[in-house]
Formats: structure tokens, C-alpha cells, sequence
């Protein structure tokens, strides 16, 4: 099957673009999506290069399987430098955007410059121009996706930022549709500084035929190993919501700002009480799985309002990090974020470290200006996401982050400021899964779990584990031999899933299947080359490299690899067990002591290979 190869390259300071073709040895040696992306970044940004500034760029890209006939194969990765870390900004989105570009014919989206005034960028069959977006500024999420399908047409799809991006908070994220968050390292702030409101595709995805039968009976066997998992019913039905009281039974809730492992109330935000409330259950491209939803809530703040059902993160962020009980709460709050431009994991962290300030007397009424930060206090958090989205009052200083906002506050705020590379901490609590806490360690984006995705920790047997990881110990959540390399293949496998563009929760989640197998036989009925599970393997450890590489050139160093001592040495000041585990993983990867990779094994093409006869001139906006 012929595959895309072409990228689009978009200056919006001068309303130009351009189109070339990807290397081939970068589509070779990283595949496409989050590998090109850390491969173009590296060429064209430097050390010196201001997150805010027209210079950083943003790079869209596909998978290499995005919007094929491939199942689950979704995907689109985003990067570009992250405003909040100072590091490599990195997310992944699913919906339908992805499949869209594809059919469109473009591989990957560049996008550099500063437009003067708001834009969007439409990309659709007569070719690509530059919408004014002024009446547009200040247009929340939703309301900016509906004007979009009534304009553009109902197929239309786009991604865009909310207030939150537009004022230039650091963790704004990037929404598509209703649920669908491109959050983490704050590229909705990049796409803000860029006065770029919204970037439309309206073309329909072609039909693509050619090798189908081949290709479905290997989708076949793949989708009844899935649907034959322990874990599918209750998945396709409630989503990550559905987790809430696992997480609880294991001890891994991050309470109260993590002060305590469990939550009393967990059963009150049991994703599986919204079961009413559904009223339709909504997919990606071609997923069979369909773990997303959209409510229907009664009463207030609801009524009139579409709400989607918020996943495993922010029902536990939300709900027991913030000490909130109130399910139609949390999907509330979740809602609000969605709509703004705020990431719910960081957001719900800021909330959190601010109330326990004020449950310690460190914030008071003077620094709140009356409002009363109290644990699960709803209307208190709603009004504080009000502030950080329009850098309003405190809401300025606790938009920069935990760890910005603990340097300003002072006072002794740092100990509780939990984060890791600036970036606030995922759902589980480090202090009780150490291979969870090794990840958020050495994340390439920071505190966080999505990059390692870690589950055969909890989910394999010690059998397997001793078989690949050489201890049993890899799966015992307190456990420390055999974390690092079973990190390794877990941060990897993630890279290379990141790379091809399919969606982690059937593999990883579902099947717990680490091995690339599937990937592989897919990948080379798809493209019709020889691929190899290997191979594959090989492309996400270069991906992991290259990012590693480009933090290193920001000034990341071994010292930022880690997590506060309250996780690490606990309240009475034990040993330090991470910084052995993350020195068995620098090992692991071929790294020296420092973290620094000593070899990458990969050619490094100097030419974009443009093809001059598709560069136009400066479009006029409309």
C-alpha cells in the first residue's frame, strides 16, 4: 500500500508554505510521528530558543500507521518546546484529527513563525489557506469546535486552544472534539504565542482498499485476543473511569496531595456510578473499542451542556489528590478544563498543592483573597481554574506550575510541590509502585506516566518477569531488582507505539503485550515492507535517545532524574532506593553515569529533500 511521505511546512509569520518529503532514512530508522518529531526539532532548534518565541516550532505528525486500515490507528503526536519544563514538550492525541491529515495527504505539520493577528489554518482539497481567527479569540474549546463544523462543514475536524492558551498559561493543553486533550508540557501555550486559534482539515478520509483482506484477517485475530480479555467488558463499557476502586485497592490514590495512599470515598467517584448518565458511547478512528463516552448530567451546571465521561486521570486527580468526593463534581471540573485549555493532570496538581498550603497556614484568605482552599471545597476549584486560565490573582502564580509557584511563594512550599522536570506528577503514588516511580523519574516530558505506560508491572506474573528482567521482583510494586530493565522495554515499546500511531490501551492495557509482534506483522502487511518486531523494538530505543539528547542539550541533568525526598526517603528520612534504579537504567540504555547517551546509531541527514514545484507564495487571509 503507498504511504505518504510528504510534510507540510508551515511559516506564519510570512503566511507561506511549503512541502517536502520525509528523508527516507529518518522514516527508516524512527518511522514517523514521535520519532520525526524529536529528529526536526533537533535539526532546527537550539538551547537558545524561547518556548514563546516565533522560532520554536510545533511539529503535528502522523503515525506511520495513522488513518490506514490499521485497527486503533488513531494517533497524531505533537512536540515543540515545552514552555513549562524548558525540555522537550511531547503529547498524543487520538480522535479523528490524525486520520484526517493523512487523507489530506501529509505525514506531518510543521509550523514555525508568529502570526500578527489571530489565525486558523484550513487545510482542505482545493489546498491549504489562512482564516482570520479574531473574531474567534476568546472562544472556549467547545464553543470554538462547534463555529468550526458550522463554518467548515460537519466533518470538518480541528484542533484548537481554549483561554487557557491564549493567555500563555504553561500547562494550556491542545483540544480536539469534546474529550480529546493533546495535554501535558503546555503546546497549547505554543500554539498561543503563535495567534494560532485552530488548525482545520476538511477533507474526508479515502477509502483504502488495496491489501484489505490480507490486513483484516490479522485485525480479526487481534481483535478477538482483545475482546477475550479479562479486562475488555468493563473497559469498552466504562473506560479509565472504571479503575478508580482498583487503584484504591492496590494503595496507589495520591489522597490529599498524596499524604495518604487510599481514599475512604473512592467508592463515591467510581467511574462506573456515571453508567446512567451515558447517553452515547464515542470512538476514535477505527477503534473497536470505544472506551470514550458523553453524558448526559441532570441539574446544574449541566443542563443544555454536553459533557464527556472523564477518564482514569482526572477522576483521580480530581477526585481523591483533591480530596473531592462529589462525582458529578469531578466530571464538572473535568468538563471546565476541557473547555478552557487547561490540563486536567496539572491542573488538578496546582489545585491540590495549593490547598494542602492552606490547610498548613503557608497560603491564608490575605494570599487567596478570601477564597477558602479547603480539601473537595468545589466551588473554590472552580473559581481558581477561572483565575489560572486568565492569569487572574493567585491564579498567575499557580499557572506556572508547582514548581515555579512553590519559588515565588517560598515559606517552605517546595516540600510539597511534587513534580518532576517541572512537569506536576501523574495519578499514582510514587511512594508505593517503584517502577511507576523510576518512569516518572526518567520520563523524557517530565512527572509523568503516559510516556512509560509501565503496566506489566501490576499486570504480568513473576514467571515472566523473571524470564524477562532476570528477577521476580520486576512485578512486586515495593520491589527494586529487574525495575530498570523492565522500564526500559516499557518506555521503548512506548516510543515505538508512539512512532506508528496506534493507541496504547488494547496492547498495553488490555493484553499487556510488550512484545511488538502484532505491530510487526501489521506494519508489513500495511507498507508492504520487511518489518520485524526487532526492528521496531530498535526504532523506539533511537526515539528515546534522540529525546534524551535533545534535554540534555536544554541543560537537562542526572539531577532532575529524580523525585522528592517524601516519596524517595519518606517522612523519617530513610535511604535514597531511586537514585540506584535510575543509575541501572542509564546502564540499561547505554548511558553514562549522567544520563548522557554515548552512542545513537543513527544516520543524520542534513536535507529536507523540498520539492520546489509545491512551495507557493504568501496566501491572502481570508
Amino acid at each position: 500500500m503507498q504511504q505518504s511521505d510528504r510534510v507540510l511546512s508551515v511559516d506564519l509569520t510570512q503566511q507561506t508554505f511549503s512541502v517536502s518529503k520525509m528523508p527516507p532514512d529518518v522514516l527508516r530508522d524512527l518511522s514517523a510521528g514521535r520519532g520525526y518529531n524529536v529528529w526536526h526539532l533537533l535539526q532546527h532548534l537550539t538551547p537558545m530558543t524561547d518556548p514563546y518565541g516565533p522560532e520554536n516550532i510545533l511539529a503535528l505528525s502522523c503515525g506511520q500507521l495513522t488513518g490506514t486500515v490499521a485497527p486503533v490507528s488513531a494517533r497524531l503526536h505533537i512536540s515543540g518546546l515545552s514552555p513549562q519544563t524548558g525540555l522537550l514538550g511531547s503529547s498524543n492525541v487520538g480522535g479523528n484529527f490524525g486520520a484526517w491529515l493523512r487523507s489530506a495527504g501529509y505525514l506531518s505539520l510543521t509550523l514555525r513563525g508568529r502570526s500578527s493577528f489571530p489565525v486558523m489554518l484550513v487545510i482542505e482539497q482545493a489546498g491549504l489557506r489562512f482564516v482570520s481567527a479574531e473574531t474567534w479569540w476568546g472562544l472556549d474549546t467547545l464553543q470554538t469546535h462547534d463555529r468550526i463544523q458550522d463554518t467548515f462543514g460537519p466533518r470538518a475536524q480541528a484542533l484548537c486552544i481554549g483561554p487557557a492558551g491564549e493567555h500563555l498559561v504553561p500547562f494550556a493543553c491542545i483540544m480536539h472534539g469534546l474529550d480529546h486533550a493533546a495535554g501535558r508540557t503546555g503546546l497549547g501555550a505554543v500554539m498561543g504565542s503563535k495567534n494560532l486559534k485552530a488548525v482545520v482539515v476538511t477533507e474526508t478520509p479515502h477509502s483504502k482498499k488495496a491489501g484489505y483482506s490480507q490486513i483484516n484477517g490479522c485485525n480479526r485475530d487481534f481483535v478477538r485476543r482483545v475482546k477475550q480479555s479479562p479486562l475488555y467488558p468493563d473497559f469498552s463499557r466504562h473506560g479509565g473511569a472504571g479503575s478508580v476502586l482498583w487503584c484504591n485497592d492496590l494503595g496507589l490514590m495520591p489522597t490529599r496531595n498524596y499524604q495518604e495512599n487510599r481514599f475512604q470515598e473512592a467508592e463515591k467517584i467510581d467511574g462506573r456510578l456515571l453508567e446512567p448518565f451515558t447517553q452515547r458511547r464515542t470512538r476514535c478512528y477505527r477503534c473497536f473499542i470505544g472506551c470514550k463516552a458523553e453524558l448526559e448530567m441532570p441539574g446544574e451546571p449541566f443542563a443544555g451542556r454536553r459533557v464527556a465521561r472523564p477518564e482514569f486521570e482526572p477522576m483521580v486527580n480530581f477526585g481523591a489528590r483533591c480530596g473531592l468526593s462529589d462525582i458529578k463534581a469531578v466530571v464538572h471540573l473535568d468538563s471546565l478544563c476541557s473547555r478552557l485549555g487547561l490540563d486536567c493532570i496539572s491542573s488538578a496538581g496546582v489545585l491540590a498543592f495549593a490547598m494542602e498550603l492552606f490547610e498548613k497556614n503557608i497560603l491564608t484568605l490575605e494570599d487567596t483573597a478570601g477564597l477558602e482552599l479547603e480539601w473537595g471545597r468545589t466551588e473554590a476549584m472552580e473559581e481558581m481554574l477561572y483565575q489560572i486560565a486568565y492569569q487572574q490573582g493567585l491564579g498567575r502564580i499557580l499557572g506556572q506550575g508547582v514548581r515555579k509557584a512553590a519559588a515565588s511563594i517560598g515559606r517552605g512550599s517546595e516540600a510539597y510541590a511534587y513534580e518532576v522536570k517541572g512537569l506536576e506528577l501523574s495519578a499514582y503514588h510514587p511512594g508505593m509502585i517503584n517502577g511507576t516511580a523510576l518512569g516518572y523519574a526518567i520520563s523524557s516530558r517530565g512527572g509523568d506516566f503516559n510516556t512509560v505506560y509501565a503496566s506489566l508491572e501490576y499486570n504480568w506474573t513473576k514467571e515472566k518477569a523473571l524470564e524477562a528482567f532476570g528477577s521476580k521482583e520486576a512485578v512486586d510494586l515495593k520491589g527494586r531488582q529487574g525495575k530498570a530493565r523492565m522500564i526500559k522495554q516499557a518506555a521503548i515499546v512506548n516510543a515505538a507505539l508512539d512512532s506508528l500511531g496506534l493507541c496504547k490501551i488494547p496492547t498495553l492495557s488490555l493484553l499487556c503485550d510488550f512484545s511488538l509482534e502484532w505491530e510487526a506483522s501489521l506494519c508489513r502487511m500495511v507498507t508492504g515492507e520487511p518489518f520485524t518486531a526487532e526492528q521496531i523494538y530498535a526504532v523506539g530505543e533511537r526515539i528515546i535517545t534522540l529525546e534524551r539528547i535533545f534535554n540534555c542539550r536544554q541543560g537537562c541533568t542526572a539531577s532532575e532524574d529524580t523525585l522528592q525526598d517524601f516519596f524517595v526517603k519518606g517522612q523519617k528520612g530513610g535511604e535514597d532506593w531511586l537514585t540506584p534504579l535510575v543509575r541501572d537504567f542509564y546502564r540499561e540504555m547505554g548511558w553514562d553515569d549522567e544520563g548522557r547517551p554515548l552512542e545513537l546509531g543513527l544516520e543524520d541527514p542534513e536535507k529536507e529533500y523540498l520539492d520546489e514545484s509545491l512551495t507557493t507564495d504568501k496566501y491572502q487571509a481570508l
